[in-house]
């Protein structure tokens, strides 16, 4: 389960990971999340090994919705 209710759309040209990390991000800020919370979200989705553990860095925060509607 995600810890914010605000979907991400990763379809199309919306699913690069830099534009999905990137709107995660900017949520966070709207959201006044903590520096630091910001900064292990990215980190974590920089170090991951592929696009899906990427995607699941980000599915802590928010749901993401992919061409396959998961």
């Amino acid at each position: 389960m995600s810890k914010y209710e605000t979907e991400i759309y990763a379809i199309g040209s919306q699913g690069n990971i830099f534009v999905v990390m990137g709107t995660a991000c900017r949520y966070l800020k709207q959201l006044r999340a903590p520096t630091a919370e910001i900064d292990d979200l990215r980190k974590r989705v920089m170090a991951s090994d592929s696009y899906s553990s990427a995607l699941g860095v980000i599915r802590e925060w928010f749901p993401v919705v992919t061409d396959e509607r998961s």
